[in-house]
C-alpha cells in the first residue's frame, strides 16, 4: 500500500535505527565510576561503533552487534554507530542510574518497580512488566529475580505490556516496541516505523500477526514491518484471543481484527480491559461497569462493586477471578456473587490488583501496585515478590553516605545501597515517610514526617516531633525541623525538640554555620541561640543553600547569589526558570523542573537519566562522597557526576 512505502521508508536508509548508548548496570557502588558504555541499534549488518575524540570520530570496535560495549568512557563522550559506511547521530550515552537502576542496586533480588501491569507466564516463572521499573524474569521456584532495562538494550524502563511467543518476547514500553530473542533486545519500533504513536500499552499475537495497541491507534506488524494502522483516534488497551477465531482489540468498546468492526453487544463509551470466553458465553473487564456478561450480542452487568474498574479477568482452578482494582483479587462465581476476595489480609502485596493471569495449574499470578505473587488460591498459599524499597513509584526525598554506603530516604522508609556499618544496621527500623537524613558528630538523623531518630554507637532512640516535618537541615551543631511555617530544634540538653524563632512560610532550610532559611519571601540567617538576621532584598525565594561563603538562593525566575556580609544581591545570568532545589558539594547545582544543572555555569549535567520518569522533581542533593542524587515523588536518580 502507498501509505506503507512512505511511513517505512526509513528501512530503505542503511543508517543504523534506533540507537541507545546506556552505561552497564554495576553491581555495587565501588563501580558506579568505572561502567562500561554498551551500545543498541536494529541489527541490520556489520557495524562497527565510534567515539569522538575532539573534532575526530574513532573507532573502537569492528564487526559489533548490538549490546557490544564502546569501552568505559567518560560521562559526557558521544559516540556512534556505523552500518555500511553510514553513521548514526552521535549521542550521549546514559550514564547516570535511572529509578530502575537505583533499585537494582539497592536490592538486586527484589522488583525495581512497584506497579505491576502485565504478567506472561513461562515454564519456569514468568515476564513481568513493570510501571517504570524495567521488565523482570522471575523464577518462581527460587523466587529469582533477572532485571531487564535500558542498560539491556530496552528503549524506556515504562515497560506497559509483554507477550511470549515461542522464542520471541515481544515488550510494549513507553517509547515503542521491542523485540527479545531470548535475552536480547534486537529490534524496536516507534513512530518513525509508522507506529501511531511510541507509547504502546497493549500486546496481541495472533497469525503470525503481531498487534500493538498505542495510546493513539492499533499497528499490525507483519515480518517486521508495519502493515496497517486503525483506530487512530483511539486508545487501545487490550489485545485478546476472541471467541471467534480472531483478535479482539478492546478500546472503546471492543473490536474484532482484522477489519476492526465492532463486537456487537458492548457500547463504545466503555473501554474494554479483558475478556475471557466460557461456552456460550464471554466474560468483559471494564473500567467503570465492572464485569460485563456477553452472550448472542447482548451484554449485562455481571458483576461490579466499588470503583467498577477491573483491569484483567482468568480463570485459575476453573473459577473466574477479576483483578478488581481497589477491590482487591475477586474470585466469582457463574452466577456472578463473590465467592472470595482476596487482599493484604491474605497474603498479597497490596489491597489494589491490576492483573490476574493463570500460571501453574490451579495457581495465579497476582501483580498488585506493590509488587508481584504467586497465589494458590484454594488453600490459601501467597508467595510474594518484594519490592525494592528504591523501587520506581517509591518516593524519594534524601541521601547520606556513610562509609561504603549509602542510606536512601523515602515515602516508604530506608533503601541501603553497600554494606551499612554495624552500628547502623537497626537504622533501617525507621518508617517512613523520611524527609532528612544527616550526620551530627558520631551520630546519624533520620527525620521522619512525626518522629526523628537519632543512631549512635548501635543504640536508636526515637524523639517525638511536635510538628508534620516537611524538611530538615543540620546547622549550629543542632538538627533543625520545618513544617513549612515554623522551626523547631533539637536540644541536646532537654533531650527533646524546642521551638525555634517565629518565622512564617518556611519554603526551605539548609545548614551551615548558622541556619538559613527561604521564609516569607526573604532569606533569614538563624544562629545558634535563635537570633536571626534577614536579608529582604532576595526575589521571593524557593530554596537557599551557603556555598563557598555566599549563599545561593533559588526563586521563581531564576537563581540569585546573596554576600552574608554586605547584604548585597545579584542576578545569576542564564536562567530564567524556577528553581526546584540546591545542593552543594564541591560543586553547586540547581535542580528544574525537567534536568540539572551546574552552578555558575549552568550547563546542563550530560548522559543523565530522563528525570520524567520520576513525576514531580521534590529534591536535589549531593551525598559526602561528591555523588548527585534528584528525588521525584516515583523514585530516586543518581546522576553522572556522582
Amino acid at each position: 500500500m502507498i501509505w506503507l512505502a512512505l511511513s517505512s521508508g526509513a528501512w530503505a536508509s542503511p543508517s543504523p535505527s534506533h540507537v541507545r548508548a546506556v552505561a552497564e548496570q554495576p553491581a555495587s557502588l565501588d563501580e558506579l565510576d568505572r561502567r562500561q558504555v554498551r551500545l543498541w541499534w536494529d541489527e541490520a549488518g556489520p557495524a562497527r561503533i565510534e567515539v569522538q575524540r575532539g573534532e575526530d570520530w574513532v573507532t573502537v570496535v569492528e564487526e559489533a552487534r548490538p549490546g557490544d560495549s564502546a569501552g568505559r568512557l567518560h560521562a559526557e563522550l558521544r559516540v556512534r554507530v556505523v552500518v555500511d559506511e553510514v553513521p548514526s547521530a552521535g549521542l550521549v550515552p546514559v550514564w547516570g542510574l535511572d529509578p530502575h537502576g537505583v533499585a537494582r542496586l539497592a536490592a538486586p533480588v527484589h522488583l525495581a518497580g512497584a506497579e505491576v501491569a502485565d504478567v506472561a507466564p513461562t515454564s519456569d516463572g514468568a515476564w513481568v512488566a513493570l510501571l517504570g521499573g524495567g521488565l523482570a524474569r522471575v523464577d518462581k521456584a527460587s523466587l529469582e529475580v533477572a532485571p531487564f532495562g535500558r542498560a539491556e538494550g530496552l528503549p524506556s524502563g515504562q515497560v506497559n505490556a509483554v507477550v511470549v511467543d515461542g522464542e520471541t518476547t515481544w515488550v510494549a514500553t513507553g517509547q515503542g516496541l521491542a523485540r527479545m530473542d531470548g535475552e536480547r533486545v534486537v529490534r524496536v519500533w516507534d513512530r518513525k516505523d509508522g507506529l501511531p504513536d511510541a507509547w504502546v500499552q497493549a500486546l496481541g499475537v495472533h497469525d503470525g500477526v503481531v498487534w500493538a495497541g498505542t495510546w493513539h491507534g492499533l499497528a499490525s506488524i507483519e515480518e517486521g514491518y508495519v502493515e496497517d494502522v486503525m483506530l487512530r483516534d483511539h486508545s487501545v488497551f487490550a489485545l485478546e484471543p476472541g471467541n471467534d477465531d480472531r483478535m479482539w482489540a478492546g478500546s472503546d468498546g471492543l473490536r474484532g481484527l482484522p477489519q476492526g468492526e465492532p463486537i456487537e453487544g458492548i457500547e463504545a463509551e466503555l473501554n474494554v480491559w479483558d475478556v475471557e470466553h466460557a461456552p456460550g458465553r464471554t466474560h468483559v473487564a471494564t473500567d467503570s461497569a465492572g464485569v460485563l456478561l456477553l452472550r448472542e450480542g447482548v451484554a449485562t452487568s455481571f458483576w461490579e462493586d466499588g470503583s467498577a474498574a477491573v483491569y484483567a479477568l482468568s480463570r485459575v482452578g476453573g473459577r473466574l477471578v477479576a483483578a478488581a482494582n481497589t477491590e482487591g483479587l475477586v474470585e466469582l462465581s457463574e452466577s456472578g456473587s463473590v465467592v472470595h476476595r482476596h487482599g493484604r489480609a491474605d497474603g498479597l502485596p497490596s489491597d489494589t490488583v491490576f492483573e490476574v493471569v493463570e500460571g501453574p495449574p490451579g495457581k495465579a499470578w497476582v501483580g498488585t501496585d506493590n509488587g508481584l505473587a504467586l497465589a494458590w488460591l484454594e488453600h490459601g498459599v501467597v508467595v510474594p515478590w518484594p519490592v525494592s524499597p528504591a523501587a520506581e513509584g517509591i518516593g524519594g526525598s534524601a541521601a547520606l553516605a556513610i562509609g561504603d554506603a549509602v542510606l536512601l530516604g523515602g515515602d516508604d522508609g530506608l533503601a541501603v545501597l553497600g554494606e551499612l556499618p554495624r552500628r547502623l544496621r537497626d537504622a533501617s527500623a525507621a518508617v517512613g515517610p523520611i524527609v532528612g537524613l544527616h550526620r551530627l558528630e558520631k551520630a546519624v538523623w533520620i527525620v521522619g514526617a512525626e518522629h526523628a531518630w537519632r543512631v549512635e554507637r548501635g543504640r536508636v532512640e526515637s524523639f517525638d516531633l511536635p510538628m508534620t516535618a516537611t524538611g530538615s537541615a543540620v546547622a549550629s551543631q543542632s538538627v533543625w525541623v520545618t513544617d513549612g511555617d515554623a522551626l523547631v530544634r533539637f536540644d541536646a540538653g532537654l533531650g527533646r525538640f524546642v521551638p525555634g524563632p517565629s518565622l512564617d512560610h518556611v519554603a526551605d532550610i539548609a545548614g551551615g554555620a548558622v541556619l538559613w532559611t527561604a521564609s516569607g519571601g526573604r532569606v533569614v540567617a538563624v544562629d545558634r541561640i535563635g537570633e536571626t538576621r534577614d536579608y529582604a532584598r532576595v526575589r521571593l525565594p524557593t530554596c537557599v543553600a551557603p556555598h563557598g561563603g555566599v549563599v545561593l538562593v533559588g526563586t521563581e525566575t531564576g537563581l540569585q547569589v546573596l554576600d552574608p556580609g554586605s547584604g548585597e544581591v545579584t542576578d545569576l545570568d542564564g536562567l530564567r526558570e524556577p528553581i526546584v532545589d540546591l545542593a552543594v558539594g564541591d560543586m553547586a547545582y540547581a535542580l528544574l523542573e525537567d534536568r540539572v544543572v551546574r552552578v555558575p555555569t549552568m550547563t546542563p549535567v550530560g548522559g543523565a537519566p530522563e528525570l520524567w520518569t520520576l513525576g514531580e522533581l521534590r529534591g536535589l542533593d549531593v551525598d559526602t562522597e561528591g555523588r548527585v542524587w534528584v528525588f521525584g515523588e516515583r523514585g530516586y536518580a543518581l546522576l553522572p557526576d556522582g
